[in-house]
C-alpha cells in the first residue's frame, strides 16, 4: 500500500484533548499517535458521542520543538480541524485523523533532531 503522506510525521504519545462540540462543553482526552504541520492522528476511547468523517473538532495538544543546542521546548496548540478518517484502534477505542484548518507554524517531523533517526517520542 502506498503511503499518502506528503510530509514526514513526528510520532509521539502525549495527551490530546478534543472538544466534540462548538460550545466546547464536551471534552474527551486521547493520545497523539503522530503529527505533521497539516494533520494529526490520535487515539481515543469512545465517549458515548459519535465521531465521524467530516465532523469539525477542536484539538488541544503540545508538540516538542527541538532547539539547535539539543534542548527541547514544548509548544501548545489549539486547532480546529475536519475529521478525515475514523478507524478501530485494536478494539480498545478509535483512531481519528484530523486535518487542521490552519497549519502549524513548523514541520514537527522535519526538525534537525528528527531527521537523524525515525522521529518518535514516547
Amino acid at each position: 500500500m502506498q503511503d499518502r503522506r506528503q510530509e514526514r510525521r513526528l510520532r509521539y504519545h502525549w495527551p490530546v484533548w478534543i472538544c466534540l462540540d462548538q460550545g466546547q462543553r464536551v471534552i474527551v482526552n486521547g493520545h497523539m499517535k503522530d503529527i505533521n504541520s497539516q494533520a494529526a492522528a490520535f487515539t481515543m476511547r469512545p465517549s458515548g458521542r459519535h465521531v465521524s468523517p467530516n465532523q469539525h473538532l477542536l484539538a488541544r495538544f503540545e508538540v516538542p520543538r527541538f532547539c539547535e543546542d539539543g534542548s527541547m521546548a514544548v509548544v501548545e496548540f489549539a486547532r480546529w480541524g475536519q475529521v478525515m478518517r475514523v478507524e478501530n484502534a485494536n478494539g480498545h477505542g478509535i483512531q481519528v485523523v484530523l486535518r487542521f484548518h490552519e497549519p502549524l507554524p513548523f514541520r514537527p517531523g522535519h526538525q534537525d533532531h528528527c531527521l537523524e533517526t525515525e522521529p518518535m517520542l514516547v
